[in-house]
C-alpha cells in the first residue's frame, strides 16, 4: 500500500477531537467540560467532545472543504465557550 504524506499545520492552534457513539444528556459533565477548557487554555489549541451524529452534521455542513470545517470547528468552540456546556448541535446551514 502506497500512503500519501499528510501535512500539518503546526504554527496554528491544533482540533483535537474526542468522538464517542453517542453523547448522552444525563449524568453531571461539568468535570469533562472544565478539564476541556482548562486543556484548551493550557495549550492553545481547541478541544472537542462530539459524538457520531455531530461529526457527520459538521461534515456535511464543511461541503469537504477542509477550511470550512476548521471554521465550523472553532464556531463550535465558541458557541461551547459561549453556553458552557458540551451538548450543542450544529445546523446543517453552517451555523451552530
Amino acid at each position: 500500500m502506497k500512503g500519501n504524506t499528510l501535512s500539518l499545520v503546526l504554527d496554528q492552534p491544533l482540533h483535537c477531537i474526542v468522538l464517542v457513539a453517542e453523547l448522552m444528556h444525563e449524568g453531571d459533565w461539568g468535570e469533562v467540560e472544565k478539564m476541556l477548557r482548562q486543556a484548551m487554555t493550557q495549550t492553545g489549541n481547541f478541544f472537542h467532545l462530539f459524538d457520531l451524529e455531530e461529526l457527520i452534521r459538521l461534515l456535511k455542513a464543511s461541503n469537504g472543504k477542509p477550511e470550512l470545517f476548521d471554521f465550523n470547528l472553532m464556531n463550535r468552540c465558541k458557541k461551547f465557550a459561549e453556553v458552557r456546556s458540551i451538548h450543542i448541535r450544529s445546523l446543517l446551514n453552517h451555523q451552530i
